[in-house]
């Protein structure tokens, strides 16, 4: 009786089949971590929006309305703090919130509900933004004047959060709502009071109207030194009719964008005259690194992924708080003569 003289093992070609089986394994597997791991990103960035969401509220319940994208404040000429800074007392950051206003060092801290997972800081401990706040039409920040007619410059139905610095003549470089002699006005536009209450019952309601977006180059919570242009604080809409003209021009997404590669392209005031070239800090688009769209948070509370395929004409019906009084139009009609959305459409 003979006995193998042939030891177990794997044949080279057996080796290299198994090596192929764990390559395409690991091929299948890598896209599936990735992709959970940005799944469980992007429920952070809802769970932040939710939060904001809440601390507004409680800040209009406080102080009957809500601030501005920029605000006057502290006991210092000239100081000025964006949407962000004022919710500090809401977000259990008394503390942080008695520095800034007192000018203090240590006040431009990290703050964690404000940065999406997916849209990490540049630099560790600064006061970085991942979020925007509804600020309504950009044309109302038009710097070319000569046809104005020196009406206010901010229709409180086209948008949520206005400019509140106006009415403080040593906060910050004028703007163009700031007095004009040539108006004859004895004082700057009426600053816009907006509440819970003008939405709800005089508005489009709660529920239909945008109070959050991400946005890629939202910048920093303490806000910035520069004329008070509501894209440094918040995404914007646009004339449909403009972002059709953009789109036709070459430019993808002028309003609503998750592609990254966006993040340096100024959108649709690089095409448009009227703007005369000027390059905001941030795009005052919504905008995030997640795939397909952005997180949003609505007035009253739900928090929603919009895909950036979105009708701009619905996109920017979502930003007005009030379709009857409202600055948007398409093909000359004005969107209280258009179909209002409904959550079908987004």
């Amino acid at each position: 009786m003979s006995k193998s003289s042939g030891q177990g093992g794997f044949t080279l070609v057996e080796l290299l089949v198994v090596i192929a089986i764990i390559g395409t394994l690991m091929g299948l597997l890598l896209p599936a971590v990735q992709n959970a791991r940005e799944s469980s990103r992007s429920n952070a960035c809802r769970s932040n929006l939710t939060n904001l969401q809440r601390a507004m509220t409680s800040y209009e319940v406080a102080n009957k309305e809500f601030p501005g994208y920029v605000n006057p404040v502290g006991i210092a000429s000239g100081v000025k703090a964006s949407w962000g800074a004022m919710l500090l007392p809401f977000i259990e950051q008394q503390q942080l919130w008695d520095k800034f206003v007192a000018g203090k060092p240590g006040a431009a801290a990290a703050i964690q509900i404000y940065v999406c997972p997916s849209n990490p800081p540049q630099y560790e401990g600064g006061p970085a933004m991942s979020y925007l706040a509804n600020a309504g039409w950009f044309q109302q920040e038009k710097i070319d004047d000569e046809n104005d007619d020196c009406s206010p410059k901010e229709n409180p139905a086209d948008g949520l959060f206005f400019d509140k610095t106006r009415s403080a003549t040593d906060v910050g470089p004028p703007d163009v709502r700031d007095l004009k002699p040539d108006c004859h006005q004895e004082e700057s536009d009426p600053v816009v009071k907006m509440t819970f209450a003008t939405v709800q019952a005089k508005g489009d309601g709660s529920t239909n109207t945008l109070m959050f977006a991400e946005g890629i180059n939202a910048g920093v919570w303490t806000g910035i030194s520069t004329p008070d242009k509501k894209w440094h604080y918040g995404f914007c809409w646009e004339q449909p009719d403009i972002v059709a003209q953009a789109l036709s021009n070459g430019v993808s997404s002028p309003q609503l964008v998750s592609d990254a590669q966006y993040r340096l392209v100024d959108g649709v005031r690089e095409i448009l005259p009227e703007y005369k070239g000027d390059k905001a800090p941030n795009t005052g688009i919504a905008s995030s690194f997640h795939s397909a769209g952005v997180n949003v948070a609505f007035v009253g509370g739900q928090v929603l992924f919009i895909s950036d395929r979105i009708n701009p004409l619905v996109w920017a019906q979502l930003m007005t708080t009030n379709y009857k009084l409202s600055d948007l139009k398409l093909h000359g009609k004005y969107d209280r003569d258009l179909p209002q959305p409904d959550a079908d459409d987004y």
